[in-house]
């Protein structure tokens, strides 16, 4: 499995210029896909933010009043540290932080849990058994969000050669810099379907290059006529 610690450290160095980088590649249009997207969302008591970087979803979130509690876990301390500073305090008093996100999973039921540019970071044979813990961790009609690249033509994504090249050139980067254990974007679509879980909503920028994404379990209760 891999190493949460070293996968923090990595994150840390990366905090300071995080923010510039995604604005460099995608200017305001990803903040407004994932202010667009959680607006839309029903409001509801809980959400598990795991991995939310610099705070920007949270903050996102909260001015939505997506949730009346979040849980925001976070492997980097100084992305943690960065998120705390744009809160004010009464945000903070709906906050519970943590670095480890499994810590939480057992305590409550969730709504929502959000997931930005997180599974990305992973193989497919370690997103399945985080979808099982999402899953006992999620309400009934709760829903996973995702926000995360897209290559899958069948959903949506418009080919152009120069962005499956970047993607490569991330993963580089983003193995050197936080010691992910991704090589390659992993099969989203199918480890969900696997997992029981449909869309119930999404939403694109860039052609289908990055996707938003809420999944829902599918109902597999049957009724006799």
């Amino acid at each position: 499995m891999p190493n949460p610690t070293e996968i923090g450290k990595g994150f840390n160095r990366l905090a300071f210029i995080y923010d510039f980088m995604v604005w460099l590649v995608f200017g305001n249009r990803m903040i407004t896909l994932k202010k667009n997207f959680l607006a839309g969302l029903p409001k509801a008591e809980s959400a598990l933010i795991v991995g939310g970087g610099t705070g920007k979803i949270l903050q996102l979130a909260l001015d939505c009043n997506l949730a009346t509690h979040v849980v925001y876990a976070e492997l980097s301390e100084a992305m943690m540290a960065k998120t705390k500073q744009r809160l004010s305090d009464e945000h903070r008093s709906r906050i519970t932080f943590c670095d480890d996100y499994s810590s939480q999973l057992s305590a409550k039921k969730y709504d929502y849990i959000i997931l930005p540019f997180v599974l990305d970071c992973y193989r497919n044979r370690d997103i399945k058994p985080m979808l099982e813990q999402f899953s006992f961790a999620l309400k009934t009609e709760g829903n996973i969000v995702v926000f995360d690249f897209n290559l899958n033509t069948e959903d949506g994504f418009k080919h152009r050669p120069w962005k499956v090249g970047f993607i490569k050139l991330l993963y580089h980067f983003f193995r050197f810099t936080a010691s992910i254990p991704a090589r390659r974007l992993p099969s989203f679509g199918r480890l969900f379907n696997e997992s029981g879980y449909y869309k119930a909503r999404t939403a694109s920028i860039s052609k289908g290059w990055i996707q938003a994404t809420a999944w829902k379990r599918e109902n597999r209760n049957t009724t006799s006529a």
